[in-house]
């Protein structure tokens, strides 16, 4: 945020007085900026021209206002090249004559962006998993600095074939926010060189043989001079339930006198998954 302050320094009325702000290298515009009512050439991005239709300022008078930026997350920042570089100036139309004094309607300010390289590391607790079963993946979310990391935040997007169960740190479990199969932990600060450790766990829903790639990402509010360690993955390889092992059995229990004979079968039929049939009969003799 730049704060501008100008003032009529002059014995008449201001006419028409226009501020105009260049948008800094490595930054676009904020919607803010464009509420405040800037007017930018096209898109408000690096390098364009912004303008402020201040108005009229009256002899003597002094105001102040904002210009907004944020860092373009679609532009590279290196640890070697973070400084950006605001300049504006202000004008009139000239209508009550020139400004005698043009040196002092031209300011600029340099900044140096705050960044942070923050990481994410995903492992899980086994290699192959069965249906029914329990996978817990483990997130070390790390700032490499220099800068503190703010509103940290790690998205985790669940295969579909999986089950969340909860999210957990070494204090206990932990909030989250959950769409669909896509898994939000808010973090929140990590000071430079500082690691949180967070694991997720699910359940296995189906009975199947195949690869379930997870995917984990991390951002934070500050800039990013290395996104390529911003995610992670880890794959897990779905097996087959083993068949188990069956048999068939016959009981037959014959009373007599006006007895009963009870005739059953049972009988196990080997899949995918075990299905039991059973076929019973009963049968009453009544002697005569």
């Amino acid at each position: 945020v730049y704060i501008l302050n100008y003032a009529n320094n002059g014995t008449q009325e201001a006419a028409g007085v226009i501020i105009t702000e260049t948008v800094p290298n490595l930054t676009r515009i904020s919607q803010a900026s464009v509420n405040y009512g800037w007017v930018c050439e096209a898109n408000g991005f690096s390098g364009e021209e912004c303008r402020l239709d201040v108005g009229n300022v009256a002899s003597g008078a002094s105001d102040e206002v904002e210009f907004i930026v944020v860092v373009d997350e679609n532009q590279a920042l290196s640890p070697t090249d973070n400084l950006i570089t605001n300049t504006v100036s202000i004008l009139d139309d000239e209508g009550n004559g020139p400004d005698p004094i043009l040196n002092n309607g031209r300011d600029s300010e340099p900044t140096q962006i705050p960044f942070s390289d923050i990481s994410i590391e995903k492992t899980t607790d086994k290699q192959t998993a069965k249906i029914d079963e329990n996978i817990t993946y483990t997130f070390i979310a790390r700032n490499n600095g220099p800068a503190p990391a703010t509103e940290v935040v790690m998205s985790d997007t669940l295969p579909n074939d999986l089950e969340f169960i909860r999210a957990f740190d070494e204090s206990g479990e932990i909030a989250v926010s959950q769409n669909g199969q896509t898994i939000d932990i808010l973090i929140g600060d990590l000071g430079a060189l500082e690691t949180k450790v967070i694991n997720i766990e699910t359940k296995v829903l189906v009975d199947s043989s195949k690869d379930l790639l997870n995917a984990a990402s991390i951002r934070a509010l500050q800039a990013d001079p290395e996104i390529s360690n911003n995610t992670d993955s880890a794959t897990v390889t779905l097996e087959l339930t083993p068949n188990r092992s069956g048999g068939t059995g016959l009981d037959r229990i014959i009373r007599t006198g006006g007895a009963r004979e009870s005739l059953s079968l049972s009988f196990i039929l080997l899949g995918v998954i075990g299905v039991v049939y059973a076929i019973s009969r009963d049968r009453e003799k009544v002697r005569k």
